[in-house]
């Protein structure tokens, strides 16, 4: 037969392993939106990188250009 203070005992277990829990599914919450923003946020870096790399290209052919056409003239 159970006593009352066995009783009380369990409930009290059980009440602190569901508190746990809620704790656990929150923090796993605010893992995954924090995970979710690193993740936008590296997409934007790779679209801002291949935009940097893009303009230095670009950036290179005008200066080849450029000295080209300088090359020309004479002093």
């Amino acid at each position: 037969m159970e006593t009352p203070n066995k009783n009380m005992y369990i409930s009290l277990y059980t009440l602190d392993v569901a508190c746990a829990t809620e704790e656990q599914s929150a923090s796993s919450e605010e893992i995954l939106a924090t995970a979710e923003n690193v993740n936008g946020m590296s997409e934007r870096v790779a679209s801002g990188s291949s935009e940097v790399a893009d303009s230095a290209e670009n950036l290179s052919n005008r200066a080849i250009e450029l000295q080209k056409a300088v090359s020309k003239f004479k002093i």
